[in-house]
């Protein structure tokens, strides 16, 4: 049952039992943040209230009559994407009309609040079977696409000496790397798919960057998203068998790599590099903003002289207001399409 009282507002430091207290019962909905680093519920949300400083993770309460809910998001300032990174208590099919209710109403807080920060989308990953997919969809987040987590477990690569050169991409190159997942990334998918960050490992094919493979290294684990035109599928095995090289921190943690449906046929390569599939979900977006095309009023510069207008007696004047002009005159020679100036 949906409870009209629902509502929602930001952490405050009295909140952090609370916290302390869900932290254990949540759900991540941001696979790379709590595959390479974990959950530091409580931590992240006490810096969140740091003043002028964009630290820890912003941390929302909702309530609906006396059942509460937590919800935290990830976004940097100046970016265009951020990610609701956990909810707690989760959501099941069997939870009651209030956490229901709760659930929904921090959906649209979590939402809001990205919006604010300078956020076009919000972006959820989840299993489209379960009870909080439902949950987004009736929040109004959309499915734009689908994917595959694979899993290594920690130890060396097959391989022992790189075999493709790759080179680390500083902010200066990444314009080729742009170009390179806007040819490959289908246009609606990239909604959900956003250009990945500089600092990842490239591959080059005739002076053309053919491979990126961008990564979060954590102390939980390796989290890696590559990208591989289609004219680079031989070249596969050898750009992850080399990442893996140039990563050492991959024989200390698991090694996970997300792969998106438009790259399917990167799992025979993973497979045969000792990954096993882990886990199948859909990302979610919501748009916090929306283009709306209208006409941009501005006033007229002024302008001197004499005006001839067809059907009417010239006159001189400043178009600075459209009354001194005679406002509903204009308006009737617009109508019937009989006005003419000319300026002298």
């Amino acid at each position: 049952m949906y409870h009209p009282e629902a509502e929602a507002r930001r952490f405050h430091l009295r909140d952090l039992p609370l916290v302390s207290r869900l932290k254990s019962r949540g759900i991540s909905l941001d696979s790379e943040t709590y595959l390479a680093h974990g959950l530091h519920t409580v931590g992240d949300a006490a810096l969140s209230r740091v003043p002028l400083a964009d630290l820890g993770t912003p941390t929302l309460v909702a309530r609906a009559g006396e059942t509460q809910v937590i919800g935290q998001l990830r976004h940097k300032q100046g970016e265009s994407h951020a990610h609701i990174v956990f909810i707690s208590p989760a959501l099941s099919n069997g939870s009651s009309g209030a956490l229901e209710s709760a659930w929904l109403r921090l959906l649209d807080a979590l939402a809001q609040a990205a919006g604010q920060r300078g956020a076009h989308t919000i972006h959820a990953e989840v299993d489209e079977n379960s009870a909080v997919f439902e949950a987004l969809r009736r929040a109004g987040y959309a499915p734009y696409a689908q994917q595959d987590i694979w899993r290594r477990e920690p130890g060396p690569p097959p391989g022992q000496t790189p075999t493709i050169a790759l080179c680390r991409i500083d902010e200066h190159d990444m314009p080729a790397v742009r170009h390179l997942h806007a040819q490959m990334v289908p246009q609606l998918a990239q909604q959900a798919d956003p250009a990945p960050p500089s600092g990842g490992l490239a591959a080059y094919q005739e002076g053309r960057v053919c491979s990126y493979v961008g990564y979060t290294a954590g102390n939980r684990g390796l989290y890696l998203r590559p990208y591989l035109h289609n004219s680079a599928k031989k070249l596969a095995r050898a750009v992850l068998e080399t990442t893996l090289l140039l990563l050492p921190v991959s024989c200390r943690v698991p090694v996970y790599c997300s792969v998106r449906q438009y790259q399917g046929w990167l799992g025979a390569t993973l497979e045969a590099l000792g990954f096993e599939p882990w886990a199948r979900q859909t990302v979610l977006v919501k748009h916090t903003v929306a283009h709306i095309q209208r006409p941009a009023f501005a006033p007229l510069p002024p302008v001197q002289g004499g005006i001839q207008i067809s059907g009417g007696p010239s006159t001189n004047c400043q178009l600075t207001d459209m009354e001194s002009c005679g406002a509903g005159e204009w308006a009737t020679w617009a109508r019937e399409d009989r006005l003419r100036v000319r300026f002298g």
